[in-house]
């Protein structure tokens, strides 16, 4: 008798973005899934190097399609996102309220579809109960024929997942293939991408297995989604920062320097990593007001500037830098197709922790690289420094540290926070002269947001994938 081996599971994972590329490639996690699964992989656009990269660890590899939306869809869907935000109200969404009603004033036939918005979305977010649900229901009938005989159909027809994996879940564009694996019956998990993520968006339906960093994460997922199940949260710790505690070792900072074309490497590395374009308002005139105090001798020790550049960011606006001794350069290279397609190869990877590791104080605006530092134990300072143009366009810059997610980092003590470049200037003099300050808050605040901080999230999040016919059903 010939002994058939029974077909591994399909399972169909979607990774629209850099960053889930960064933590379900290069975390190990595909590699750990294919072991028990046929593996299925969606991405944005397809393409080398990342085709080279994804072969190895997976069986198939797809794009996920554009679903055009119907206007009726479309609004709805808008004003359902805006109702659960104004539900919540969270400081986020007041602030980014505010970010969009400011651009509205530059652009003034933008206003009418944004009064539009924020009066229905307001109207729906006060409803009753029942009637909230029958607008999801209406919302979701909607959607279910719009996607019917789209792309999303054609992908879910060619993978056959026995279970989708969603690693974006407030990202639109994977929402029809999401919607359409419920309406199928197929299971569904989403791990929760980075911390901010959930005062910030809506999630296209209930999942049957979420991943999430902590159990500070859990409470909060259940603080906004109170109809989701304690038993389908499953505290994984993150993959984003699992190469970070695996022991690995970085390149030397002799050969770190060089490719970066830095000047000494006994000199100290200052590394600002920038934000988007969008916020802070005059981020580029902080960073030319420090290279040229730094140029001056304003800072013993003679430290060099490094700018990192946020992956979304062109880099246009520090034009001219170098010239002030500053080196400014991109975590990955741009994609022309999708800015937001961009994504890291394992140079990139190498990079970056050579970053981690040669960095003597890093600088930034409320950004998640405050915990990448604080998990190599760098000191680091949050900038909240007001600029002219912040000012004039009525930017709120401090209040950025008033976001749910970021009030632990402050109220751990894990940073510096400063609101001038006198202040600036003194704290990183200080941190130069004493690195571990504050350590133990910057410990506190890892223990506290990454929790299971072992090198192995994406394993766990793999294995647990892997066990979907036994995870508990999703009620009603």
């Amino acid at each position: 008798m010939v002994n058939v081996s029974p077909a591994r599971p399909r399972v169909l994972v979607l990774l629209p973005m850099g960053w889930c590329i960064r933590n379900y490639l290069h975390s190990g996690f595909l590699a750990r899934l294919k072991r028990t699964m046929h593996v299925s992989v969606a991405v944005r656009f397809q393409g080398e190097p990342l085709d080279s990269m994804l072969r190895p660890v997976v069986d198939e590899l797809h794009t996920i399609p554009d679903v055009p939306v119907t206007g009726p869809l479309l609004f709805l869907e808008s004003a359902m996102i805006r109702a659960h935000l104004y539900r919540h109200d969270t400081q986020a969404f007041r602030s980014r309220r505010g970010i969009m009603w400011r651009n509205a004033l530059g652009a003034p036939k933008t206003i009418p579809n944004l009064v539009f918005l924020e009066a229905s979305g307001l109207t729906l977010s006060r409803l009753p109960p029942g009637l909230y649900a029958k607008a999801v229901a209406m919302e979701n009938r909607l959607a279910i024929a719009c996607y019917q005989g789209s792309g999303a159909k054609d992908l879910l027809d060619r993978a056959r997942p026995d279970v989708v994996f969603s690693t974006v879940p407030q990202y639109h564009i994977e929402w029809p293939i999401v919607r359409l694996a419920r309406k199928r019956q197929i299971p569904i998990a989403t791990s929760i991408l980075s911390w901010d993520n959930l005062a910030k968006g809506r999630f296209p339906e209930i999942f049957d297995r979420y991943y999430v960093w902590s159990d500070v994460m859990a409470r909060d997922l259940r603080g906004v989604w109170p109809q989701v199940a304690e038993s389908s949260i499953v505290v994984s710790g993150t993959p984003q920062f699992d190469l970070h505690v695996r022991g690995r070792e970085p390149m030397s900072r002799a050969d770190f320097f060089r490719r970066l074309s830095l000047e000494d490497p006994a000199r100290p590395l200052v590394t600002y990593m920038a934000s988007t374009t969008a916020f802070p308002v005059g981020e580029e005139v902080i960073v030319r007001d420090l290279a040229l105090a730094l140029r001056d001798g304003k800072v013993p020790g003679k430290p060099q500037l490094l700018v990192r550049l946020h992956p979304l960011d062109d880099g246009a606006r520090f034009v001219g830098l170098e010239k002030l001794g500053v080196r400014v350069v991109r975590p990955w290279a741009a994609d022309p197709r999708s800015p937001s397609w961009s994504y890291p190869t394992a140079q990139d990877m190498e990079m970056l922790w050579g970053t981690l590791a040669h960095t003597a104080v890093s600088l930034n605006f409320a950004s998640t690289t405050t915990l990448d530092f604080s998990v190599f134990h760098k000191p680091v300072i949050n900038v909240a420094i007001e600029t002219a143009e912040s000012r004039a366009r009525r930017v709120d810059i401090p209040g950025a540290y008033a976001y749910e997610h970021y009030r632990r980092v402050l109220d751990n003590k894990a940073v510096r926070l400063v609101t001038s470049m006198d202040e600036l200037l003194l704290a990183i003099q200080d941190y130069l002269e004493n690195p571990t300050a504050d350590e133990e808050g910057r410990a506190r605040l890892v223990r506290e947001v990454c929790a299971r901080l072992d090198g192995h999230a994406g394993e766990r999040i793999a294995d647990d994938l892997s066990a979907f016919r036994q995870w508990p059903s999703v009620p009603g």
